[in-house]
C-alpha cells in the first residue's frame, strides 16, 4: 500500500478491467483464499441463536473475522502464499482498532433492529431476539428490511476491514480513511449495495428441505461474499493507484 493516502475516484467505465483484475487475484491462489474464506463464514453462519446476543454476535465476530480474509487476498496480491496466520492478524489488531470493525458490524444491525422496532413493535421484536418463539420464522417483511437497511447503511464502513488490517494506523484515522475511500469511489460502493440487495433478498427467500439445499444456498452466499471481499480489495488498489500517479 502506499505511504501517502489519496483515494481518486474510480471511473465506472473501468468495471471491465476491475472484474478481470479481481477475477485474476482470486485466481492466484483459488483454493487456499476460499478455504481461508469458509473457515470464518461457516462456524458464523451456524451460530447458535443466543437470546438477544445471537445477532450481534454473529455481525462482531463477521466484521473482526473477515478482515482477516483481507490480509490473505493482500499478500496473494504481492506474491505470497495465503497463510491461516493471516486469519489472526484482525485478532492482535490494538483495541481501538478491535472496536472500530465490532462497530462497522454492528451499526447496519443497530439501524436494522430501529427499523423493526418502528414496523414491527416492540413486542414482537423482543420476543423474537429473546428466542421465545424459535419454531417461527423472520417474516418476508422484516427479512427485506434487514437486507435493505444492513447494505445501505454499511455502505460508508466498506473499506474499514481492508484498511484496518492493512494500515499501522488508530482505530479513528482509520475510519477517517475509509471515509474518504467511500467519498471517492461513492457510486461503485452504491452499486455494490444496490446490487447485493436482490441477491440478498433471493437467497433469504429460498427454503432449504435437506443438509444438502442449506450447503448449496451457503455455498452461493459464501461465494458472494468472498467475491464482494475481492473486488473490494482491487477497488480500493485501484483508487490507491490513482492517486499516487495523481
Amino acid at each position: 500500500m502506499p505511504r501517502r493516502f489519496d483515494p481518486r475516484p474510480v471511473g465506472l467505465d473501468q468495471a471491465r478491467s476491475l472484474l478481470t483484475e479481481s477475477l485474476a487475484l482470486f485466481r492466484k491462489a483459488p483454493g487456499r483464499l476460499t478455504g481461508l474464506f469458509l473457515l470464518v463464514f461457516f462456524p458464523v453462519q451456524l451460530l447458535p441463536a443466543l437470546p438477544y446476543f445471537g445477532m450481534p454476535l454473529r455481525e462482531a465476530l463477521a466484521a473482526i473475522g473477515y478482515a482477516g480474509i483481507f490480509v490473505a487476498l493482500e499478500a496473494v496480491r504481492l506474491g505470497r502464499k495465503a497463510a491461516l496466520p493471516n486469519m489472526a492478524v484482525p485478532w492482535r489488531l490494538p483495541p481501538d482498532k478491535i472496536l472500530l470493525l465490532v462497530a462497522s458490524g454492528l451499526v447496519p444491525l443497530l439501524g436494522v433492529l430501529f427499523v423493526w422496532w418502528a414496523d414491527w413493535g416492540g413486542d414482537a421484536l423482543s420476543a423474537y431476539l429473546s428466542g421465545a418463539t424459535p419454531d417461527v420464522a423472520l417474516p418476508a417483511r422484516q427479512e427485506v428490511e434487514f437486507v435493505v437497511v444492513s447494505n445501505l447503511l454499511g455502505m460508508p464502513l466498506l473499506f474499514v476491514q481492508p484498511l484496518a488490517v492493512l494500515y499501522s494506523w488508530s482505530g479513528s484515522r482509520t475510519l477517517a480513511a475509509s471515509l474518504l475511500a467511500w467519498a471517492a469511489n461513492w457510486r461503485w460502493v452504491a452499486m455494490l449495495a444496490l446490487g447485493m440487495i436482490p441477491v440478498a433478498i433471493g437467497l433469504d427467500s429460498l427454503e432449504p428441505r435437506t443438509v444438502l439445499d442449506l450447503f448449496l444456498t451457503l455455498a452461493v452466499a459464501a461465494a458472494v461474499e468472498l467475491g464482494v471481499c475481492v473486488f473490494t480489495l482491487t477497488l480500493l488498489q485501484r483508487s490507491l493507484r490513482l492517486g499516487a500517479e495523481g
